[in-house]
């Protein structure tokens, strides 16, 4: 857990990939050639030359047939096209947990933060399961006896959390166009024998071979069967978790 003037648990989807700039070719002149004087005109060169006394028909042309002009690709076929495809997470991908704490040397209440990259997993957009694994080992702040708590007394058995999306809902158009799709996913945390639903607030866009999501949802100790935190130096600690995770996605081979 770290305080909240040290670092933010604030995260945002990255801004989206920009077509490079064509550089531009500086124009080249051809060199001029100078052209010698020609001779004047002779006599044969200006007589007109004689014409055909006939002059061959000229074949029409029919027009050539055309093809059907092929329709436009419409959302549903454009998204069943887009289907199918699968996403692994990693590289890019965070995850904060933020919750209000005060501490007996200081009267002000702030925000304290744990975060991990420690993402991994698959996201479908097929209708299969989206799963998404927490290395629990991984979080960490800028107090170390916060990461030894974590994971010495929170989770000295559980390395790790799994959130589950069953089957993502149908996608529109504009989302394949790479425009931020905004909506609601229904999911599940699950922590050792403990399964917690969640609802997460979402913004995801689709950058080609990478999506990037990001997730926001909240949630409390007593959901997640877990007491509250305890420590001599904290008199403070909400009940409420407020999550946000970015899950970078790139398609697999």
């Amino acid at each position: 857990i770290t305080q909240g003037d040290a670092e933010s648990g604030e995260l945002a989807l990255p801004p989206p990939p920009t077509a490079a700039p064509a550089t531009a070719v500086p124009p080249t002149m051809a060199p001029t050639r100078t052209v010698a004087p020609t001779a004047a005109p002779t006599a044969a060169a200006t007589r007109p030359a004689a014409t055909q006394q006939s002059v061959a028909p000229t074949n029409t042309l029919a027009p050539a047939p055309t093809d059907e002009p092929t329709p436009a690709p419409t959302a549903a076929s454009a998204m069943s096209g887009e289907a199918g495809q699968s996403f692994v997470i990693g590289e890019g991908s965070e995850i904060t947990f933020t919750v209000e704490e005060e501490l007996g040397r200081s009267p002000i209440r702030f925000d304290a933060v744990i975060s991990s990259t420690g993402l991994s997993g698959t996201a479908n957009l097929d209708g299969q399961p989206s799963v998404v694994t927490l290395d629990l080992h991984s979080l960490s702040s800028d107090q170390q006896y916060r990461d030894r708590y974590i994971q010495s007394r929170m989770f000295p058995d559980t390395p790790e959390a799994i959130v589950t999306v069953d089957q993502l809902p149908d996608l529109p158009q504009s989302f394949f166009d790479g425009e931020t799709t905004n909506g609601q996913l229904d999911g599940s945390l699950q922590i050792g024998d403990t399964v917690t639903p969640l609802v997460f607030d979402v913004e995801a866009r689709h950058d080609g071979d990478v999506i990037n999501v990001l997730g926001r949802t909240t949630f409390t100790w007593e959901q997640l069967g877990l007491a509250k935190p305890t420590a001599r130096s904290v008199v403070y600690l909400a009940d409420e978790v407020r999550v946000q995770v970015l899950l970078v996605g790139r398609g697999a081979p």
